[in-house]
C-alpha cells in the first residue's frame, strides 16, 4: 500500500467530490451549485492504494460539499483505471449508530436524507443500496426496511425486510402532492 499526502490524491479527490454530489440525485435533485464547492474531507486516517484502485478513509469519517454531508466511520472510494466505480460508506460492527446522507435538494424541496450501516453507491449503474436499518426521506415521503435499493435514473425503490421491531415489514410514508 501506498500512503499519498492531499495534494498527490487531488486528482481522486476531485473525481469523488463530482460524483459524490451526484448521490440520490434521482427524483429530487441535488443542489447544481454543490458541485462547485470544495470538498472537505475529514477522518483520523486515509490510506490511498494505486494498484487496487481503492482509497479508505478511517475513524469519525465527515465529508462535506456544499449541502452535502456525510458521516461514517469509513468511507471507501473504489477506481478503475479511469473513474471512480463504488463509494462505500459505513459504520464499525461496534458502533450502534448509523451511517448519515443528507444533501439540500435542487427543487427548493427541503433535504434528502438516508441512514443505514452501510451505504453504498454504484456510479456507473446510477445504482444506491442501504443495508441495515435502511431509511431514505425525500420531499417528505419516507422509506423504512432493512434493504432498500434504489435506482437514481429511474427513480425505483425496492424496499425490502423491515426491522425485528416491526414484525419484519417495511414502512412507507407517502405525502400528498398538496402538503409537500
Amino acid at each position: 500500500m501506498i500512503l499519498h499526502t492531499f495534494e498527490e490524491n487531488l486528482v481522486s479527490l476531485r473525481i469523488f467530490s463530482v460524483l459524490i454530489a451526484f448521490l440520490f440525485s434521482g427524483q429530487v435533485s441535488a443542489l447544481e451549485s454543490d458541485r462547485d464547492q470544495d470538498i472537505n474531507i475529514e477522518s483520523n486516517s486515509m490510506i490511498a492504494d494505486d494498484q487496487s484502485g481503492i482509497t479508505i478513509y478511517s475513524g469519525r469519517v465527515t465529508i462535506d460539499q456544499g449541502t452535502l454531508h456525510i458521516d461514517a466511520d469509513e468511507v471507501r472510494v473504489i477506481s478503475n483505471a479511469t473513474e471512480v466505480v463504488q463509494i462505500i460508506a459505513s459504520m464499525n460492527a461496534d458502533n450502534n449508530e448509523l451511517a448519515h446522507y443528507q444533501q439540500e435538494a435542487d427543487d427548493n424541496e427541503g433535504l434528502v436524507k438516508a441512514h443505514a450501516r452501510l451505504i453504498t453507491y454504484f456510479t456507473q449503474q446510477e445504482r444506491i443500496h442501504l443495508a441495515g436499518s435502511a431509511f431514505l426521506e425525500q420531499t417528505n415521503d419516507t422509506f423504512r426496511g432493512e434493504l432498500l435499493h434504489y435506482d437514481v435514473a429511474s427513480g425505483t425503490v425496492d424496499l425490502k425486510g423491515g426491522t425485528k421491531e416491526n414484525g419484519g415489514r417495511v414502512n412507507v410514508v407517502l405525502t400528498p402532492k398538496s402538503k409537500k
